[in-house]
Protein backbone atom coordinates (compact mmCIF):
# COMPACT_ATOMS: atom_id res chain seq x y z
CA UNK A 1 0.00 0.00 0.00
CA UNK A 2 1.36 3.39 -1.02
CA UNK A 3 1.68 5.96 1.76
CA UNK A 4 0.10 9.39 1.43
CA UNK A 5 2.46 12.12 0.23
CA UNK A 6 3.87 14.43 2.86
CA UNK A 7 3.31 18.17 2.76
CA UNK A 8 6.99 18.53 1.80
CA UNK A 9 6.48 16.16 -1.16
CA UNK A 10 3.46 18.13 -2.39
CA UNK A 11 5.33 21.41 -1.92
CA UNK A 12 8.30 20.16 -3.98
CA UNK A 13 6.00 18.94 -6.78
CA UNK A 14 4.05 22.20 -6.92
CA UNK A 15 7.15 24.39 -6.79
CA UNK A 16 8.86 22.31 -9.49
CA UNK A 17 5.77 22.59 -11.70
CA UNK A 18 5.49 26.36 -11.29
CA UNK A 19 9.20 27.09 -11.83
CA UNK A 20 10.18 24.28 -14.17
CA UNK A 21 7.17 23.44 -16.33
CA UNK A 22 5.54 26.89 -16.27
CA UNK A 23 8.81 28.84 -15.96
CA UNK A 24 7.33 31.26 -13.43
CA UNK A 25 9.27 33.30 -10.88
CA UNK A 26 8.21 31.58 -7.64
CA UNK A 27 9.93 30.83 -4.35
CA UNK A 28 9.47 28.95 -1.12
CA UNK A 29 8.33 31.48 1.46
CA UNK A 30 9.66 30.23 4.78
CA UNK A 31 8.53 31.58 8.13
CA UNK A 32 9.67 30.79 11.61
CA UNK A 33 11.67 31.99 14.56
CA UNK A 34 15.18 31.66 15.94
CA UNK A 35 16.85 32.51 19.23
CA UNK A 36 19.95 34.70 19.05
CA UNK A 37 22.45 35.50 21.75
CA UNK A 38 23.22 39.19 22.10
CA UNK A 39 26.73 40.48 22.79
CA UNK A 40 25.83 40.85 26.48
CA UNK A 41 24.83 37.19 26.70
CA UNK A 42 21.07 37.74 26.77
CA UNK A 43 18.90 35.94 24.26
CA UNK A 44 16.21 37.29 22.02
CA UNK A 45 13.66 35.67 19.77
CA UNK A 46 13.59 36.90 16.19
CA UNK A 47 10.61 36.01 13.99
CA UNK A 48 10.79 36.07 10.21
CA UNK A 49 7.97 36.12 7.71
CA UNK A 50 4.50 37.49 8.44
CA UNK A 51 2.01 35.35 10.36
CA UNK A 52 0.05 33.12 7.99
CA UNK A 53 2.37 33.59 5.02
CA UNK A 54 1.76 30.78 2.47
CA UNK A 55 4.32 28.19 1.40
CA UNK A 56 4.81 29.47 -2.16
CA UNK A 57 4.88 33.06 -3.38
CA UNK A 58 5.43 34.15 -6.95
CA UNK A 59 4.54 36.44 -9.80
CA UNK A 60 2.17 35.38 -12.57
CA UNK A 61 3.79 36.29 -15.91
CA UNK A 62 2.15 38.69 -18.35
CA UNK A 63 -0.14 40.20 -15.70
CA UNK A 64 2.20 40.66 -12.72
CA UNK A 65 -0.32 39.37 -10.17
CA UNK A 66 0.96 37.99 -6.90
CA UNK A 67 0.56 34.22 -6.57
CA UNK A 68 0.22 32.81 -3.04
CA UNK A 69 -0.25 29.07 -2.50
CA UNK A 70 -0.68 27.36 0.86
CA UNK A 71 0.21 23.68 0.61
CA UNK A 72 -1.63 21.19 2.82
CA UNK A 73 -1.79 17.41 3.03
CA UNK A 74 -5.10 15.94 1.90
CA UNK A 75 -7.69 16.35 4.63
CA UNK A 76 -5.89 19.26 6.31
CA UNK A 77 -7.10 22.86 6.40
CA UNK A 78 -5.21 26.15 6.67
CA UNK A 79 -4.94 27.86 10.04
CA UNK A 80 -7.03 30.97 10.63
CA UNK A 81 -3.93 33.14 10.04
CA UNK A 82 -3.19 31.33 6.75
CA UNK A 83 -6.79 31.64 5.55
CA UNK A 84 -6.78 35.35 6.45
CA UNK A 85 -3.52 35.89 4.53
CA UNK A 86 -4.91 34.17 1.42
CA UNK A 87 -8.10 36.21 1.68
CA UNK A 88 -6.13 39.48 1.86
CA UNK A 89 -4.13 38.53 -1.24
CA UNK A 90 -7.32 37.74 -3.17
CA UNK A 91 -9.04 40.96 -2.03
CA UNK A 92 -5.95 42.90 -3.14
CA UNK A 93 -6.04 41.54 -6.70
CA UNK A 94 -3.64 38.64 -6.33
CA UNK A 95 -4.38 34.95 -6.74
CA UNK A 96 -4.27 32.89 -3.56
CA UNK A 97 -5.54 29.40 -2.75
CA UNK A 98 -4.86 26.17 -0.88
CA UNK A 99 -3.54 23.16 -2.82
CA UNK A 100 -3.63 19.61 -1.45
CA UNK A 101 -1.91 18.14 -4.53
CA UNK A 102 -0.23 19.09 -7.79
CA UNK A 103 -3.48 18.29 -9.62
CA UNK A 104 -5.40 20.70 -7.38
CA UNK A 105 -2.81 23.42 -8.02
CA UNK A 106 -3.16 22.93 -11.80
CA UNK A 107 -6.97 22.94 -11.55
CA UNK A 108 -6.98 26.12 -9.46
CA UNK A 109 -4.77 27.92 -11.99
CA UNK A 110 -6.97 26.71 -14.88
CA UNK A 111 -10.11 27.97 -13.13
CA UNK A 112 -8.49 31.42 -13.02
CA UNK A 113 -7.42 31.23 -16.66
CA UNK A 114 -3.70 31.28 -15.93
Amino acid sequence: MKSAPTEADILRQCHAYLTGVRGWFCWRASTGAARYRNADGTQRLMRFGPLGQPDILGVIPHCGRLLAVEIKRPGRSPTRAQADFLDRVNRSGGLAFVAHSLDELIESLAREGV
